[in-house]
C-alpha cells in the first residue's frame, strides 16, 4: 500500500498540484502522512471538513490550479457538499481524495461507511475509485488514475474525486525512494489552447451595443474587453466581481442598478445587441432590464453553459472571451461613431454620472453606514490589495458604492451558488497566495463559518475582516417578507451575540468602532499584519435600509 499511494501522490505533484488541505481522520492516515512527507507539497490542516473544502476553494481560486482535499471515510465527505456546489458553479478545480473502507466492509453495518462513490455525482465532473493494491497491479496504475482526474479538473475547471478504499494497517512505512516507483522517464505536460470561433463580427457594426461583464474568478481579459468596447462604441455594465472597475473609463458603468430603477428610461437605453462575459451580474435590476427586450443576446462561454436566467440568449459562442475579443479586434476596423450610436452612448453616460453623483453623497451621512465604509475601504487600501466580499447585502453594497477607478484592488466572491457559508474559510485559503487580504461580511455569513478561524490561527495566516453587524438578516428589509407579521422571528432573526467573545476563543484580534472617522486608522494598523483581525461595525437593519434607499432610489 505504501508505494501504491505514494505513486498517486507523486503523480498529482508531477501534474502540477502544490497544495493539499487535510482534515484529521483514521482511514485517511496514509494519505495525510505521505502528503506531509512529500517535498514540494504544502499541507494545510483544517479540523472541520466543511471549512477545509472552502479553504481549498479559496486556494484554488487564488492560485488558478487544482488543490487537493483529504478526508476520512463516512460522513466526513458529506461536509464537502456546500463548497463542492460553489466550486462546480463558479468553475474552480478541486481534487477530492476521499479515504474509504474496503469493499468487504460496505453494506454490512461497519462504522463510518457510506456510499462515497455516488454522493456528489452532480458536482464532480469526474469520479473514480482506486482499486485496492495487489501484486497484479503495477505502480503505473495509480498514476493513470491521478492523471485522468487532474486533467479533467484542469480541462473543466471543476471538482473531481478519487475515492480510495484502504485496508489496515493504515500507517505507512516510509522510504526515501517510495515516491519514484512507476514514474517512468517521460515528462507529462498540460498545454491549454484557445477555442477559435466563426462569427460575423460585422453584424455589430453601427449598432447600439451593451457589454455585460459579470463575476468571473478566472478573468484575465479585462484590457481586451475595454478595447473591444472602444472598437464597438458600446458601454460596459461592469459588475464589481468582474474586476473591470480597476480602471476609470468613459465606457465603464458602475452605478447602473440605481438608474435602471427608473423604468421610463429603459426604451432610451435599449440595446440592439448584448454580449455577456462571465456569470450574470449581481444586479437584479440589470436582469429585469435585459429580460424586457428581444435584442440579439450573445453569450461568450467556452463551455456553452447557459448563464442567462432571463432565457433571452439568441447566440452562444463556444470560445473564450480572450479569443472572441481578439477575433473582433482583428475583423472590425476602427471607425467613427454614427450619430445614433453616439447619442445612445451619451444617454448611458448621462445616467451613469447622475447616479454616481447621488451615490457619492452618502459620505455626508452621519453615523456608521455600510456604503460609506465601502467607499472608505476603496480610499484607504494599498494598491494590489485583495478583498473577498460575502454574499447577501455585502456584495450589493459593493455593487453600488465601489467606483470604477485606477486602484488595482482585486475583488472576489463566491457567486457560484451565492451562499453565505464558507466565506471566511475561502478568504483564508486565498490569503495563502494573496496579501494583503481583506474580507467584508455581514454577521450571519461570519457566524456560518466561525470554525474557519481555527485554521487561520493554526496556519498563522493574515486576514482583516470588516464585519457589518446588523444583528440578523438585514437583506430581508428590502424584500416582500418585510410586511409579514412573523418578519422578526423568521427573517430578521436577531441573535444578540457579542462578537468580542470570538477573540479569546479563536485567538484573533478584535476591535469595534463606533464612528466612521475611526475606520481608516484601525484598518491601516491591521492591514498586512499576521493573524486574523476583526473590525466590527455595528449597524441597524431598518436604518441601513432607509439610508440605502435614500441614495440609490432615483425615481422618487
Amino acid at each position: 500500500m505504501n508505494e501504491y499511494l505514494a505513486s498517486l501522490v507523486d503523480e498529482l505533484y508531477q501534474m502540477g498540484m502544490r497544495h493539499v488541505v487535510v482534515s484529521p481522520g483514521s482511514r485517511s492516515t496514509a494519505l495525510a502522512i505521505l502528503c506531509k512527507a512529500y517535498d514540494g507539497l504544502v499541507l494545510h490542516r483544517n479540523l472541520d471538513e466543511r471549512s477545509a473544502a472552502f479553504f481549498a476553494l479559496g486556494l484554488a481560486k487564488a492560485s488558478h490550479t487544482p488543490v487537493g482535499l483529504i478526508c476520512t471515510s463516512g460522513s466526513a465527505m458529506a461536509h464537502y457538499g456546500p463548497a463542492l456546489t460553489e466550486a462546480y458553479h463558479s468553475r474552480i478545480p478541486l481534487v477530492a481524495l476521499t479515504a474509504d473502507r474496503p469493499p468487504e466492509l460496505r453494506d454490512c453495518g461497519a462504522p463510518q461507511t457510506i456510499n462515497q462513490n455516488q454522493m456528489y455525482l452532480s458536482f464532480f465532473v469526474h469520479t473514480e475509485e482506486l482499486a485496492i493494491p495487489s501484486e497484479e497491479i503495477a505502480y503505473t496504475y495509480p498514476r493513470q488514475v491521478a492523471r485522468r482526474a487532474y486533467l479533467k479538473a484542469v480541462a473543466d475547471s471543476r471538482p473531481v474525486q478519487i475515492n480510495i478504499p484502504l485496508r489496515e494497517p493504515l500507517v505507512p512505512a516510509m522510504d526515501k525512494d517510495i515516491f519514484s516507483l512507476g514514474r517512468g522517464m517521460r515528462v507529462f505536460q498540460i498545454l491549454r489552447g484557445e477555442k477559435a470561433v466563426s462569427f460575423d463580427y460585422t453584424q455589430l457594426r453601427d449598432k447600439k451595443g451593451l457589454l455585460l461583464c459579470g463575476p468571473d474568478a478566472m478573468n484575465t481579459y479585462q484590457d481586451l474587453i475595454l478595447e473591444t468596447a472602444h472598437r464597438l462604441h458600446a458601454p460596459i455594465v461592469a459588475d464589481p466581481l468582474s474586476n473591470m472597475r480597476m480602471v476609470s473609463d468613459y465606457y465603464l458603468l458602475d452605478s447602473y442598478d440605481a438608474f435602471l430603477q427608473v423604468k421610463s428610461q429603459w426604451d432610451l437605453l435599449k440595446p440592439d445587441y448584448v454580449i455577456q462575459f462571465g456569470q450574470i451580474p449581481v444586479s437584479k435590476r440589470v436582469q429585469q432590464f435585459l429580460a424586457n427586450f428581444d435584442s440579439l443576446y450573445i453569450q461568450v462561454d467556452e463551455e456553452g453553459e447557459d448563464r442567462n436566467p432571463a432565457h433571452t440568449t439568441t447566440t452562444v459562442l463556444l470560445a473564450s472571451p480572450k479569443t472572441f475579443c481578439q477575433g473582433l479586434l482583428e475583423a472590425m476596423p476602427v471607425e467613427k461613431r454614427s450619430p445614433e450610436v453616439t447619442s445612445y452612448l451619451e444617454a448611458w453616460h448621462y445616467c451613469q454620472e447622475r447616479a454616481r453623483a447621488r451615490l457619492q453623497e452618502i459620505d455626508k451621512e452621519e453615523g456608521l453606514v455600510e456604503g460609506q465604509i465601502v467607499r472608505l475601504l476603496q480610499k484607504g487600501l494599498p494598491k494590489k490589495s485583495h478583498i473577498l466580499v460575502a454574499n447577501s447585502m455585502s456584495i450589493r453594497y459593493f455593487d453600488y458604492y465601489w467606483e470604477a477607478q485606477p486602484n488595482a484592488i482585486h475583488l472576489w466572491g463566491n457567486r457560484g451558488v451565492n451562499g453565505i457559508d464558507g466565506t471566511l474559510s475561502t478568504a483564508l485559503g486565498m490569503s495563502v497566495i494573496h496579501r494583503p487580504m481583506i474580507m467584508v461580511t455581514g454577521d450571519l455569513s461570519f457566524l456560518h463559518d466561525l470554525n474557519g478561524c481555527i485554521a487561520g490561527s493554526m496556519e498563522e495566516l493574515s486576514l482583516t475582516v470588516v464585519l457589518f453587524n446588523n444583528d440578523g438578516g438585514g437583506i430581508f428589509q428590502y424584500l416582500p417578507q418585510k410586511k409579514h407579521p412573523y418578519f422578526t422571528d423568521l427573517f430578521a432573526t436577531p441573535h444578540g451575540l457579542d462578537f468580542s467573545a470570538v477573540a479569546p476563543l479563536m485567538h484573533v484580534d478584535y476591535t469595534r468602532i463606533d464612528a466612521a472617522d475611526d475606520f481608516l486608522s484601525i484598518l491601516s494598523k491591521y492591514i498586512g499584519q499576521k493573524g486574523i483581525h476583526i473590525i466590527e461595525i455595528p449597524t441597524n437593519q431598518e436604518a441601513s435600509c432607509l439610508i440605502h434607499k435614500k441614495y440609490t432610489r432615483l425615481d422618487g
